[in-house]
């Protein structure tokens, strides 16, 4: 594999790992913020931003370069982590999910693109299969994980140890040359 390959899949593992311990909490945690439809719209934000701004960033990043949009996304993607610990009200958590939609926006084309480019044309699938199990263990080992760490270090913790996996992961994928 190339080293490009190597690098983006390490990032992605880090990034799932950060992911995954803040996860399994999610609708608890946000409980506190406000009702089950604030919650659920909050949700419904990431997922609606991350659909019409895929494309549009997936664009830019053939234009300028996937590194620097991986980059991006992931310095946003570790502030947000990090700023649940700050949120109160809806207006708030849905300010941090649209945040987390555009970054995520940016990162999840240019990383697929460049596997895409650098796996060989006849192991794309296993490349892409293998990428995706390692991303998805991680995510899982680090859910499970979770409710350990809330139990010995609280819940705040999570977004703390969340920003931190993101951010090593955007250190890793500063090395793409791409």
């Amino acid at each position: 594999m190339r080293k490009d390959l190597l690098v983006v899949m390490l990032a992605s593992i880090l990034s799932s790992i950060g992911m995954g311990i803040f996860a399994p909490i999610y609708l608890l945690y946000y409980q506190k913020i406000g009702n089950y439809m604030e919650v659920t719209t909050a949700f419904g934000i990431f997922w609606i931003v991350l659909a019409l701004l895929e494309a549009p960033f997936g664009h830019l990043s053939d234009k300028f370069g996937k590194r620097f949009f991986i980059v991006l996304g992931g310095i946003l993607t570790s502030l947000v982590s990090v700023s649940y610990i700050f949120i109160n009200t809806a207006l708030e958590l849905y300010f941090l999910e649209f945040v987390s939609g555009v970054a995520t926006s940016m990162q999840t084309p240019a990383i697929q693109s460049i596997i895409s480019e650098v796996a060989p044309k006849k192991n794309k699938g296993k490349i892409f299969g293998l990428f995706n199990s390692s991303a998805n263990f991680s995510y899982g080992l680090a859910s499970v994980l979770s409710g350990i760490i809330i139990g010995v270090f609280g819940i705040n913790s999570i977004f703390v140890i969340s920003s931190l996996f993101q951010i090593s992961s955007t250190f890793i994928a500063s090395k793409i040359k791409r």
